[in-house]
């Protein structure tokens, strides 16, 4: 037997299963998977005849099944530009193994196998999911998901208990009692529920446990699962032909104070700095100081002054940039220039490149990291020319590039129409027409580039051929044309733009925001950006309007809190929670104990005053769970005890078991017959009454107010049944086990 199809079990199901999938696709963002198990989900709906069976042929579900295991061989085994994860791996195959089983469920044990499967992809999502949709996910588990499990256990049930009595003829007019079904309900439910309750709370405690690196060593892998396109930051910069598509994987968010006030994008476009390069040789760039002095940070976090100009001054605009960065698998830790001082909680050590003041760290803690880092924006010109050395520095001379003869002849052409490049006050005005030469429309910003001449070098491709490109090719022909005609420069990778939630007030950057630009040194104002590149300006006009951008931006703040409040929350912001929630109700305490009150209920549900919106949402959210929590223990503890005194009254009633009378024990017998026929002794009635009851509605049953006056006379008057008596008991006994036709008359005649 099986669940009625297109019923609310099959459905119920299926969507329960679809939903299970979301965050396992969204980890690595494959919304194709999730789509491709939509379409089967509908397909198994129209192939499904009334009666439960699939029109689709068996060799066809053994030929999915097949597909599936030959994608999880390729997952695993085959090469990929990134590393698999085995993990995922096994999620997608067991997706696909659900969609299979869509098409063919046929009994109880197929609906099960597709629950189990649900259940377990939430427990794998917990490893790696870092997104909210997991917690909604999972309080559908625990809402829907447990009910359709109660439901589907209690159909399940029901079927098996007419399927019992179908096997030892019982008339379907035989009432199925609820006295019946109630134990076996019971038997099934109560497993069914610990089981759901337990996968996920244990997919709770995954999805906890892993961001904060416990289990240290067992999950490394886990981590690095976001994918990555070429559009992100890298670790190098090589100009390649081909194709781009920009990924719009949230990256990082920055909160940007000055002097305490926060700061959007009407103010100030964020270039934040990763690595810097300066030796250009047939398209790949060379950093110019792959190691630096490694800076411990102390109890409280703080690195010391990350230049030789030290703190900031009080007639400093200090900026502090408060980042949330998602991956530190490259290493860099994003910032503006110049960085001043640098605090964070979640690393230990870092390191400053005196050579262009980028921020670097060897450790790859398995989740995201927070920082700070203050610079200054009203730096003296004698400041800002001692921040790093010049690029004369004998002891750290620039590295010169292999520069192209036609590139350095065009470079002297250009530079030689508007003045001198040997002079260092030129340098700046120079650089600037260069800048907006490249950027004024005779190249074109393109993510898509045609293949080069074979063995011609990128830069010069670009500019004399195909003059087209992205970012990349723009930075690196004005750096190496400012070399080749002396000025000094240096190539400059990092994340540019972002764009400004206002609800949030922070800026999210992405995977398409990374970015390439210039910068020159001039000898009087130290190194100065530039951006040739002409998505600059277009990424400044992006800033979309409507209620698409709306309800985005509104994804990226719930996104945000999710990760700051939920994700990160650790052990410190435990304890500043509750030291914060401490001094709230003390604060209350000391308001309301000249009235005698103390803490109201009112002031309970509204929360501390000095929450904002969004905070005030959160502590409600808190408040609702805390309840839930709350209502649930008690649930548990009044389960707890039905069970103590089930127990206690099932030891009661076995030790009158076992001082049953042995020449009444027959009585034990007589009933356990008589429910297997579907004749179930209420717990209200007495035995006698049992037995007359049945005596007046079957006459087969005539005989049974004797054999019960037989069970008080042996049980309760503790006398010894004669050879006669015993005789008849065996000889109803027999029939009514071995005559299934027995007892099925109805009439008293």
């Amino acid at each position: 037997m099986s669940p009625q199809p297109f019923g609310r079990i099959h459905l119920g199901l299926i969507l329960l299963a679809l939903a299970n999938m979301v965050p396992a696709v969204e980890v690595e963002q494959s919304w194709h998977l999730l789509a491709i198990a939509f379409l089967c989900a509908v397909a198994s709906l129209l192939l499904m005849r009334p009666d439960g069976t699939s029109r689709m042929p068996e060799w066809g579900i053994h030929a999915m099944i097949g597909t599936a295991g030959a994608f999880l061989l390729f997952e695993m085994f085959a090469p990929h530009d990134e590393p698999t994860v085995h993990i995922i791996d096994l999620a997608h195959f067991m997706m696909f193994l659900g969609c299979c089983k869509f098409f063919d469920l046929k009994g109880y044990r197929d609906y099960g196998l597709v629950a189990t499967i649900s259940f377990l992809l939430l427990v794998i999502s917990g490893f790696a999911s870092g997104s909210p949709l997991f917690g909604l996910v999972l309080i559908i588990d625990l809402t829907f998901g447990l009910a359709w499990l109660l439901s589907f256990q209690s159909m399940r049930a029901a079927d098996l208990i007419l399927a019992q009595r179908a096997a030892v003829f019982v008339p379907e007019a035989a009432p199925l009692r609820k006295a019946t079904l109630g134990p076996r309900r019971k038997a099934f439910i109560v497993p069914a529920t610990l089981i759901a309750i337990t996968l996920s709370l244990f997919a709770g405690l995954i999805f906890l446990a892993v961001p904060r690196g416990w289990g240290k060593g067992l999950f490394v892998r886990i981590q690095g699962v976001m994918p990555t396109s070429v559009t992100a930051f890298s670790g190098d910069i090589t100009l390649e032909d081909g194709n781009i598509i920009e990924d719009d994987t949230p990256v990082m968010k920055v909160t940007l104070r000055l002097n305490g006030r926060v700061v959007d994008d009407q103010e100030i476009t964020p270039y934040l700095r990763g690595m810097t390069f300066e030796r250009y040789e047939r398209g790949r760039w060379e950093t110019r100081e792959k190691k630096a002095e490694t800076i411990q940070l102390d109890d409280a976090g703080n690195a010391p002054p990350l230049t030789r100009l030290g703190a900031p001054k009080p007639t400093h605009q200090v900026l502090e940039q408060q980042v949330w960065l998602d991956n530190l698998s490259s290493g860099a830790l994003f910032a503006l220039y110049p960085p001043m001082e640098f605090t964070s909680t979640d690393i230990g050590k870092m390191r400053v490149k005196e050579a262009d003041l980028c921020l670097q760290t060897d450790e790859r803690p398995r989740k995201g990291v927070r920082y700070t880092v203050r610079t200054v924006r009203n730096l003296s010109a004698d400041e800002r020319v001692i921040l790093d050395p010049p690029p004369e520095n004998p002891n750290r001379p620039m590295r010169l590039s292999a520069i192209h003869p036609e590139v350095r002849r065009y470079a002297r052409e250009f530079f030689s129409r508007y003045g001198d490049p040997s002079d260092p006050a030129q340098r700046r005005r120079l650089a600037q027409r260069l800048c907006e030469h490249l950027s004024g429309g005779e190249y074109e910003y393109s993510l898509s580039r045609g293949a080069r001449l074979g063995g011609s070098d990128p830069v010069k491709d670009f500019l004399f051929r195909h003059k087209r490109g992205h970012c990349e090719y723009f930075a690196s022909a004005m750096t190496v044309l400012c070399q080749a005609a002396g000025i000094p420069a240096r190539i400059v990778n990092g994340y540019m733009g972002g764009e400004y939630d206002t609800t949030g007030g922070f800026f999210q950057f992405r995977q398409r925001d990374a970015h390439a630009w210039v910068e020159v040194f001039l000898s009087d104002e130290g190194w100065i950006a530039f951006d040739p590149s002409p998505i600059a300006q277009t990424r400044l006009a992006r800033q979309e309007e409507g209620w698409p951008a709306t309800f985005s931006r509104m994804l990226d703040q719930l996104q945000f809190k999710w990760s700051t409040l939920i994700v990160a929350f650790d052990a410190e912001s435990w304890y500043t929670l509750v030291e914060s929630l401490g001094a709230w109700v003390e604060k209350i305490q000391k308001g309301d104990s000249a009235n005698g009150r103390g803490i109201t209920v009112l002031s309970i549900l509204w929360g501390p005053d000095e929450l904002p919106l969004w905070q005030r949402f959160f502590y409600w959210l808190l408040l609702v769970l805390m309840i839930a929590f709350i209502l649930l223990v008690l649930r548990a503890l009044g389960i707890v005890s039905l069970m103590l005194k089930e127990n206690v009254e099932s030891g009661r009633r076995g030790r009158q078991a076992r001082v049953r009378q042995a020449e009444a024990r027959f009585y034990d017998r007589l009933v356990l017959l008589l429910a297997n026929k579907g004749y179930v002794k209420l717990s209200h009635l007495s035995p006698m009454e049992f037995a007359c009851d049945l005596a007046r509605a079957n006459r087969d049953f005539a005989e049974l107010p004797l054999l019960t006056e037989w069970y008080y006379t042996a049980q309760y008057g503790r006398r010894t049944l004669s050879p006669a008596q015993s005789t008849r008991i065996k000889a109803f006994l027999g029939r009514l086990r071995e005559d299934a036709s027995f007892g099925n008359r109805t009439d008293a005649s």
